[in-house]
């Protein structure tokens, strides 16, 4: 089960997020990403994940990336972000 230190999720001007390749079955992303205001880009791809919270609020996204996810692709979360252009 992969992991993700706390510390990440209260960078507050963290601009770019990408987590691919990481082995990150059963882990739920913390309901602090959502202090991630500045966050622009996150990747998660080929990580393992079986699902990811819905409705996330991350009002800078402007792009996510799951690709390639065990069963993420049966059930793609809601990302709330009035900037969000690229789903994929």
């Amino acid at each position: 089960k992969g992991t993700v230190a706390a510390e990440i999720f209260s960078m507050a001007t963290l601009v770019e997020l990408r987590l691919d390749n990481n082995p990150f079955a059963f882990w739920d992303m913390p309901d602090t990403v959502e202090k991630l205001t500045a966050l622009q880009i996150l990747s998660l791809d080929n990580s393992f994940l079986d699902v990811l919270s819905d409705n996330i609020n991350l009002p800078s996204l402007v792009s996510v990336s799951i690709q390639n996810n065990k069963g993420i692709n049966d059930n793609i979360p809601t990302f709330t972000s009035p900037t969000l252009i690229e789903l994929k």
